[in-house]
């Protein structure tokens, strides 16, 4: 992937987003545990608003179909009011944001009800540039000077591509390298430079 389409990749995946939405800042995190009960998102609408979050042409479509079930996961395990890592030189202890899988999942059933109030049509089966204007109106709303933590992300659309950029994955196809960042990759590979991703196509 060229520098031009690592800039149209970027531009893309954040076209959607508000001016004031947009930034670096990521907050902290919960790191789930696994979970085995049905998904709590809808998979086929959550797949429907990820068609414009997500590069998809970029990821392709098993791409975003590991990309989702990986989201998937993350929700259906995520650990409400979860003790977080204190400050240095602090006792105070600080908890995390409470689920947002009930609330995103709201989200989604109103984006299809509206869908098919409008064009009798499940949100899924409108064209793509009637579901980003039902997105874009959502996130017009965000507050905000950056990509919030994804669990603390307001709406689900913004969640979902909080939570894609927290990724490694999306840091790889960033630099066109296969860097694995938050991956353990051994001290003995530190000298060698991180493979091309073009290498893998």
């Amino acid at each position: 992937m060229s520098r031009t389409d690592r800039r149209t990749f970027l531009k893309n995946a954040a076209g959607v987003i508000p001016a004031a939405a947009v930034g670096a800042r990521l907050g902290d995190s919960d790191r789930p545990e696994e979970a085995d009960s049905a998904p709590i998102l809808d998979a086929a609408i959550l797949e429907a608003v990820a068609e414009i979050m997500l590069p998809t042409a970029t990821l392709g479509r098993a791409g975003v179909e590991g990309a989702l079930a990986d989201f998937q996961r993350w929700v259906d395990a995520f650990q409400p009011a979860a003790e977080l890592d204190h400050g240095y030189l602090t006792e105070q202890i600080r908890y995390g944001p409470p689920h947002p899988g009930p609330r995103w999942q709201a989200q989604l059933e109103a984006l299809d009800l509206e869908a098919r109030r409008r064009h009798d049509m499940s949100f899924a089966e409108v064209a793509l540039d009637v579901r980003r204007a039902l997105i874009e109106r959502e996130l017009r709303t965000e507050e905000g000077g950056g990509l919030p933590d994804p669990a603390r992300a307001d709406h689900v659309a913004l969640g979902l591509l909080a939570w894609f950029f927290r990724t490694s994955l999306a840091n790889d196809l960033c630099y066109d390298a296969r860097i694995g960042r938050q991956t353990c990759r051994g001290i003995d590979s530190l000298p060698e430079e991180p493979g091309r991703l073009e290498a893998d196509r």
